[in-house]
């Protein structure tokens, strides 16, 4: 296990290392380097081990379908109930030892090949690899196994949107939705390619909403609890803050940043732009509740694409300085915040070369209780 120094100079070496690489490849026309950044950090998340609030669940999850295939108990219902793509990758790695370690790795290096090809439309390799870094969304991949392949289908489809081709987002929502289900919340947003609103509208709009809703947020849920009792059981169930999450300084700063991204864009990206609101209305909705911020995720994940539109298309250098600026943000918040609060149970470094991977020795769950 690498002590929690090592583990932050490995991944604020990825800050560094793979974004510099993808400037490389830009510079020179040699794309070896580009690859080779996307390499780098398919390595460290697939050769991990045991980093993530619900990794043992998947190990235990994977393993078993893995046996069922192999003894052949695998039941309609259960391809139905559990997402057809887990059972797939399931069957192809099932006489593997720890079939689960290939299942895990298999859906990251998936989820990397679509953010390749997202960011490849834009050639926005090194700055949407360093803000899926920086702003943790490589670490929530780490923890949310299989939306993190969604989201990154979701990404690679938002150009079906912007070319106006309804049936082949349709198929890869369908694709989206086999990995996992809530991916199918994403299908009417198709339709965001028919509203106009300048990015200055949309951000003035998510900055009221913050404004409003946030501290207020106790008596809206409230008031909601008692139109819908149904969902007041489901947000218990599903919270994991006391407080919703949403009033620290982190989550407004997590959040201003997502506005002044959408701020500083340009009218020709407005799918880019309406979706990256979408998801900061959603992030503000979710008062702490994990399954609405799930659905933000996927929309707010599209700040990869949009910082670097902002970047290589502007004309004015002060958008450049505020880009600069919402990167040490989510600097700050990664090494200050996330990391040292063990967020999605990001841990100290660990990998399958390990005498806990052997042993299938688990750290101890017990905090996420508490």
């Amino acid at each position: 296990m690498f002590s929690i120094e090592a583990t932050y100079y490995l991944f604020n070496a990825l800050v560094i290392i793979v974004p510099v690489l993808c400037w490389i490849a830009s510079r020179t026309g040699m794309k070896f380097f580009c690859r080779l950044g996307y390499l780098l950090l398919a390595f460290v998340a697939v050769i991990r081990y045991d980093i993530g609030a619900d990794y043992n669940a998947y190990v235990a999850k994977f393993d078993s379908m893995a046996e069922e295939i192999s003894s052949h108990t695998v039941l309609l219902s259960d391809l139905i109930y559990d997402e057809p793509f887990s059972y797939l990758l399931s069957f192809c790695f099932q006489h593997c030892a720890h079939p689960s370690t290939w299942v895990i790795g298999a859906y990251f290096l998936l989820t990397l090949l679509f953010i390749y090809l997202a960011l490849e439309r834009y050639k926005a390799h090194a700055l949407g690899l360093l803000v899926f870094i920086v702003s943790y969304v490589y670490f929530d991949t780490w923890d949310w196994i299989r939306q993190a392949l969604s989201m990154a289908i979701f990404l690679y489809a938002i150009r079906h949107i912007e070319d106006e081709r309804f049936v082949r987002y349709l198929i890869c929502i369908g694709l989206a939705a086999a990995a996992h289900y809530s991916a199918l919340i994403l299908l009417p947003f198709y339709f965001v390619r028919y509203i106009r609103l300048s990015p200055k509208t949309c951000a003035l709009t998510a900055l009221i909403f913050l404004l409003v809703v946030v501290p207020f947020s106790d008596t809206i849920r409230n008031i909601l609890f008692r139109i819908v009792p149904y969902y007041s059981q489901l947000y218990a169930d599903t919270a994991y803050s006391e407080q919703g999450g949403n009033t620290s300084t982190t989550f407004y700063l997590s959040t201003l940043v997502l506005i002044l991204t959408i701020y500083m864009s340009d009218s020709k990206h407005s799918a880019l732009t309406l979706l990256l609101t979408i998801g900061v209305l959603f992030k503000i909705v979710a008062m702490g509740n994990l399954n609405i911020s799930r659905v933000a995720w996927y929309f707010t994940a599209t700040e990869m694409i949009l910082a670097s539109t902002i970047w290589h298309e502007s004309t004015y250098k002060i958008r450049r300085i505020g880009i600069i600026g919402i990167m040490f943000v989510h600097f700050v918040l990664l090494n200050f915040v996330f990391i040292p609060n063990r967020f999605r149970w990001v841990v100290p470094y660990e990998t399958i070369f390990s005498t806990e991977y052997e042993q299938q020795v688990f750290r101890s769950r017990d905090w996420l209780k508490e």
